[in-house]
């Protein structure tokens, strides 16, 4: 769809839409229902969305029952087929929300219906159709174009061990006229490429590496997805969230396959049915194999794969009948059937249990002994499920206006109008105020979902779950306050463990929407998330917590494993606001008034390194400034402090391309005025020191800067 703004034509604002690459099959027709209905309300608009989009996902079931039959000629498979295919947990919790990958799952078999009938019938009309349809698919993920590949492949072999010229011809000509079909479909459906069919090429970059960059949480692991999945990923997303039977079903049937091909190998090279039985083996080991040696950016689990689900379900199909053509005697088919229909009763149990959450469906084979084990080993929450359910319980549990900190910005849009009217989304809190609500990610609900599974971003479905974010981060306030900060600057920054927090007095409401950039730099480069090493650092950014009373506060976690240095700030559309950096030794310190008063009297009994605006003195590994007389200016004024050691490699890594470290600090963090003089002491780093140059500035520039070596690098 097109967005609104700006001049120019459709077409120019279509090339630069971010989603300009999307294919809009699926979205179009609902836009059209919209208009049709003349739904305006945000709740309509979205429960039309569902309902669609689910029974589209029901036709994919219907294609499953005719796929099935025309494959076995049993009605009684194809009726197992097409309950398999719906009664998957998370597929059916997707096709009521997910717009993008349970459309493309459901069009995934109903173009392996038409790829099937076609190659069945060899006829011109069934491969004009087939290649319609996987020209719609293609335009609902570029991830279509395996099944294309594939088709011309096989009809490539049809054409190589045809019998005749004339049966050389026809597979010729049926297979030139799918081709040409599926790209003027997939051409006709996608108005970016009307102006310049080029644009394809950046099409395939762009959804092949799309920019979207998220954490995965897999086996405890945070993996960074615009690296591109480890090899066992997908395999063990599947293996995690597909009922058992069904795997174990389709481990049978592809292995029965698998040996009937082997055993007639003419029957894989020619168009026969043994072929089409590989064709399903083949489409998921080589769509996993491709997603990681191209390094595609898949997150969320395996959700944009979830079309892999219909070539996995037909082969559990083919093992259920293999089951079933082995049972000798009515009392052991009947056995079997029993057992299949067990199976399928326990995954509907599962799904009544933790409905409606059945999109945080895991196996047995999964530890979920407690909710947190489950909760640190894989990722719980992409669509805001339980949104819905709390901001609803908030908004029947109170009157007037409301305050939630999380936006919940897909559910929020299912709540009636009035309700939607009455709650305002804030990060901005204010003590003794009610009605304030922080649904924080991260905060265990008292009272477990179903299944002991944590959900969306929002841990809880209950008003017990929520805080009162006053409280909360004030107690994280008052804990950071009693730790010395490592960094006095736009934010102190205090370290507690591994845990950092942010604070600043009387910031500004813009604040809110600006967000933090933390870049840590580990001791061993291998210590690095897959896909950072490249740049070095361990990218941790992150968003406000909460404004409280006018005051800031935000907390980060770093890595376990051992830190060089930390280069962290704020940053808006403009750029860095403020920035600072500091090693890991946290050497950066605030010197109490004692401390000060020892150094001044150590400093004036020796003689100075340098005399200057200040004179700096030397004691062991501390530079001591002091300014007799000093006025309110040179306590403002920042010190540059820069050291350049004897070896190089002793420096933080980041700083390694410059040369030297920097060493920054302000008198109000590293020194006082105090009865009208100035000082300050800086603590330098261990490692042998070849110069130092130091100095201040402000925003006119340098005011005062000095150069010296380091006897013998000392």
């Amino acid at each position: 769809m097109l967005r609104g703004g700006g001049g120019g034509s459709a077409f120019d604002r279509l090339s630069y839409d971010h989603d300009r690459y999307y294919g809009a099959a699926f979205e179009a027709p609902l836009a059209l229902v919209e208009r049709i209905l003349g739904l305006e309300d945000s709740r309509d608009v979205w429960l039309s969305r569902h309902m669609l989009t689910h029974l589209f996902f029901l036709v994919g079931g219907v294609f499953c029952y005719l796929l099935v039959y025309r494959t076995f000629n049993s009605r009684v498979l194809a009726l197992a087929g097409m309950v398999l295919f719906v009664l998957h947990p998370r597929l059916y919790a997707n096709s009521f929300f997910n717009s993008k990958d349970l459309p493309f799952a459901a069009m995934f078999m109903i173009a392996l219906y038409l790829t099937h009938r076609a190659f069945r019938r060899d006829a011109l009309g069934a491969f004009l159709l087939c290649g319609a349809g996987i020209g719609i698919l293609v335009n609902l993920r570029i991830m279509g174009i395996i099944l294309f590949a594939a088709v011309l492949a096989l009809r490539g072999l049809d054409v190589a061990f045809a019998r005749s010229r004339e049966e050389r011809g026809r597979a010729l000509l049926t297979g030139g006229a799918f081709a040409l079909t599926a790209v003027l479909t997939y051409y006709a459906s996608l108005p970016v490429l009307w102006p310049d069919p080029g644009r394809f090429v950046e099409l395939v970059e762009t959804l092949g590496a799309h920019p979207n960059a998220w954490l995965n949480l897999f086996r405890g692991e945070r993996l960074p997805s615009v690296a591109g999945p480890p090899f066992e990923y997908v395999p063990v997303w599947v293996g995690i969230t597909t009922p058992p039977a069904t795997l174990l079903l389709a481990a049978l049937g592809a292995v029965a396959l698998a040996w009937r091909g082997l055993r007639r190998p003419r029957d894989v090279l020619r168009n026969g049915p043994s072929r089409f039985g590989l064709l399903l083996i083949a489409l998921p080991v080589v769509t996993v194999v491709a997603v990681v040696v191209l390094g595609n950016n898949v997150y969320a689990g395996w959700r944009q794969l979830y079309f892999l689900y219909a070539p996995l379900l037909l082969l559990a199909v083919a093992g259920l009948h293999q089951l079933v053509a082995g049972a000798r005697g009515r009392w052991l088919r009947a056995g079997t059937w029993t057992l299949a229909g067990a199976a399928v009763a326990v995954t509907v149990v599962s799904m009544v249990r933790i409905h409606p959450y059945q999109d945080n469906y895991f196996t047995v084979l999964v530890d979920r002994t407690t909710p947190e084990r489950l909760n640190s080993r894989y990722a719980m929450k992409y669509w805001d499920q339980s949104a819905r359910s709390v901001l609803g319980a908030i908004a029947g549990d109170h009157s007037g206006t409301l305050f939630v900190a999380y936006r919940a910005v897909y559910s929020r849009w299912l709540l009636h109008a009035d309700d939607r009217a009455r709650i305002t989304y804030t990060r901005d809190f204010r003590s003794g105020e009610r009605n304030f609500y922080e649904l924080r990610d991260g905060q265990p609900c008292p009272t477990p979902l179903p299944d002991g599974a944590y959900v969306s971003r929002i841990y809880a479905t209950t008003l017990d779950c929520f805080v009162d974010p006053v409280a909360y981060f004030g107690g994280f306030r008052r804990a950071a306050l009693a730790i010395e900060p490592l960094v006095r600057s736009t934010y102190r920054i205090h370290r507690d463990g591994s845990e950092l927090t942010y604070l600043r007095d009387g910031c500004p409401a813009e604040d809110i929407e600006r967000r933090f950039f933390l870049h840590v730099w580990p001791v061993d480069a291998s210590d690095l998330p897959p896909g950072r090493a490249e740049h070095g650092f361990d990218n941790r950014n992150f968003s406000l917590d909460a404004r409280i009373d006018g005051n800031c506060i935000a907390t980060a976690r770093l890595p376990d494993y051992p830190i060089a240095s930390i280069h962290t700030g704020q940053f808006s559309d403009a750029g860095a606001d403020w920035e600072a950096e500091f090693t890991s030794d946290w050497r950066i310190i605030t010197p109490s008034t004692t401390d000060l008063a020892r150094a001044r009297r150590e400093a004036l009994a020796g003689e100075p390194l340098v005399r200057s605006v200040f004179s700096v003195y030397r004691d062991g590994r501390a530079l001591t400034y002091l300014r007799e007389g000093c006025s309110a200016d040179d306590a403002i004024a920042r010190f540059f402090l820069h050291v350049e050691p004897v070896d190089a490699d002793d420096l933080p890594v980041p700083r390694r391309v410059h040369g030297f470290e920097n060493l920054d600090f302000t008198l109000g963090w590293s020194g006082a005025r105090v009865d009208g003089d100035c000082i300050a002491v800086a603590r330098l780093p261990d490692y042998p020191i070849a110069s130092i140059r130091t100095g201040q500035y402000d925003g006119t520039g340098q005011l005062w800067a000095v150069e010296f070596a380091i006897p013998d690098g000392e």
